[in-house]
Order: structure tokens, then C-alpha cells, then sequence
């Protein structure tokens, strides 16, 4: 028999052929875009100092930007066929107004934003649908140089 579409032909390695369907969505995930903490970029309110990476806590890994009024970003491309749906940031300190979702079109560098909210929270935002200009940033200003931020996620969902 012939697959149906979005699905590929597949051996095991004894002659034995099969059909399997397609993953999609980011890293084959259809429901999560994990954000890791190196994607993180400072803003140019404050650039005397680097954005390091957090080791000193037996244990622990993140970043923590050199003060407390730095701001940073993380872009996110949300993949073709998918919509954002909520962001979430894990940090070292639950800091309301900490996190904004922002919708950004590449080719011009326009933003608008989608939603606000704390640090370990589930931020619903403004659903996202990529296209061929849409993109995620993620936007934190964690208000102390000492908050350690961990990385996040974003939750998508296929389009209908």
C-alpha cells in the first residue's frame, strides 16, 4: 500500500519496510519550544558588563544580567503550521510584570506586544501564528542583578 501524506517509508534494518508519520513542530515536538537560557541577548540600556552565566549554587546553571535595570531578549521562531499560545519563564525569584511576549517581524524589526506577566508563571498571550515575517521575542527584565533566570518555554499548537 502507498503512505498518506505526511508520512515516510521506513526499514528496520532486515529488509522489513514500513510507513511512520512525520514529526513536526520544533525538535519534533508539536506542544513545546523549549527557550534555554543562552538565547538571552542584553539590551544596550546597560553594556559594561556581560551577560554571564550563573554557576556559583551547587547544582544550579542559568544567567543573571549585571543590573537591575537590565533588560534582555530571546527571539523565538515559531514553526510553520503552529501558533504560540503562552510563554513561560522559569527564574530564581517569581517577579511580577518580569516577562513580555512580543510579536516581531524580521524584516523590518516592528514589535507589538502580546502579553505580560511574572516569572514562573504560564503567561496566556495573544495567539502568534507563524508566517513569513511572525516571530516570538521574549522579554525579561528580572528588576535585580541577583534573580538567575533558568531558561522557558513555549507552548504551541498546530494551525487549523
Amino acid at each position: 500500500d502507498d503512505g498518506t501524506e505526511g508520512q515516510y517509508l521506513k526499514t528496520d534494518g532486515s529488509g522489513s519496510l514500513s510507513w511512520a508519520k512525520t514529526k513536526s513542530g520544533w525538535h519534533n515536538s508539536s506542544t513545546n519550544i523549549k527557550v534555554l537560557f543562552h538565547q538571552f541577548i542584553m539590551n544596550d540600556d546597560y553594556n559594561r558588563a556581560p551577560v554571564m552565566v550563573e554557576d556559583d549554587t551547587a547544582g544550579k546553571i542559568g544567567i543573571k544580567l549585571p543590573a537591575s535595570a537590565s533588560e534582555a531578549f530571546a527571539p523565538v521562531a515559531i514553526p510553520l503550521g503552529y501558533k504560540a499560545t503562552h510563554v513561560q519563564i522559569y527564574a530564581s525569584a517569581s517577579t511580577s510584570s518580569a516577562v513580555e511576549a512580543l510579536d516581531f517581524d524580521h524584516t523590518n524589526g516592528d514589535i507589538s506586544s502580546l502579553g505580560t506577566g511574572a516569572f514562573n508563571s504560564s503567561i496566556d498571550i495573544t495567539d502568534l501564528t507563524s508566517g513569513a515575517t511572525t516571530n516570538l521575542v521574549i522579554k525579561i527584565i528580572p528588576a535585580s542583578n541577583t534573580t538567575i533566570i533558568y531558561g522557558g518555554n513555549v507552548t504551541i499548537e498546530k494551525t487549523s
